[in-house]
């Protein structure tokens, strides 16, 4: 698997299969992806004095119990439907494995000693390879690099381009170059920002992810102008002409707003260099 993704978070529909090994019973397990969140819908056939979730990353040979899971979880679960909740993202930056397990175990009232067991594997573990895949839902994050084109508008009124390129997971990383100019008979302007970002998610959904960045950088400046002034001497009024330069190296700085979906990248910002003028930037990007 590439390297990418095995540190992007992949929640994939599960296979399940019951069985009881006493007279309490777990069924009809359908898990499920809301955002960033495994639901496991079940039910219980009597009340049980403790249900416990654990989860094996080396299909089935160890496992580490899910402290974080909510819902119907814990002491004093009563008989009927019932739903476990875990935000994945709560306990762990990444989940994409090969061969996943989850275990449910359920502790009868009365027989403390004796427990019932549901386990269901991922579509990729080796128990279930051979078989059918089931639909799947869709992957959260699992194309984290991206590569964009900038198109911004300068205050001083010229077109500025660019590229990006970075990293989104939960948090994530940018590098923005974008050049900009003008080139007229009494004035050149020529502009640059190039700044490291850090982003943000605000949400996500099965829709897409939703980004905050800012950044800041080296930025430069540069203006050449042609002047006609009016002065006075002893013979009266004058016109005088000069050529006016201005170049200087400074800070910039660089915030938007980014949307994430499939693999496309979409961003809307706001560049400032030396806080002297300003470009709204827009960029489009392909996400792998």
């Amino acid at each position: 698997m590439n390297a990418f993704l095995r540190h992007t978070l992949l929640l994939t529909m599960l296979l399940s299969a019951a069985f009881s090994m006493s007279a309490q019973k777990v069924t009809n397990v359908t898990p499920r992806q809301e955002g960033n969140t495994i639901v496991i819908d079940y039910t219980l056939s009597k009340d049980a004095l403790k249900v416990e979730l654990f989860v094996s990353t080396n299909g089935g040979r160890t496992y580490e119990a899910v402290n974080s899971a909510s819902g119907d979880v814990g002491y004093n679960v009563t008989k009927g439907k019932k739903t476990i909740r875990w935000n994945v993202l709560n306990e762990r930056e990444s989940f994409v494995y090969d061969n996943v397990v989850f275990k449910i175990t359920a502790t009868p009232k009365q027989e403390e000693a004796r427990r019932t067991e549901t386990k269901w594997h991922s579509p990729l573990s080796t128990a279930t390879k051979k078989a059918k895949k089931p639909a799947q839902l869709p992957q959260f994050n699992e194309h984290s690099g991206f590569f964009g084109i900038n198109i911004g508008y300068s205050s001083y009124d010229f077109a500025t381009y660019g590229l990006s390129f970075g990293q989104l997971k939960k948090w994530g990383w940018m590098l923005r170059l974008n050049l900009g100019g003008i080139s007229e008979e009494s004035e050149t302007r020529f502009n640059m920002a190039l700044t490291a970002d850090v982003a943000r998610m605000l949400f996500s959904s099965r829709v897409g992810s939703l980004y905050i960045y800012a950044g800041l950088g080296l930025g430069y400046e540069s203006y050449k102008g042609d002047y006609t002034g009016i002065v006075y001497d002893e013979h009266g009024y004058i016109s005088a002409t000069g050529t006016e330069v201005d170049d200087h190296i400074g800070l910039a700085f660089d915030f938007g707003l980014l949307y994430k979906v499939g693999r496309v990248e979409i961003s809307a910002g706001a560049i400032s260099i030396n806080g002297s003028y300003w470009t709204a930037d827009f960029s489009i990007g392909y996400c792998f």
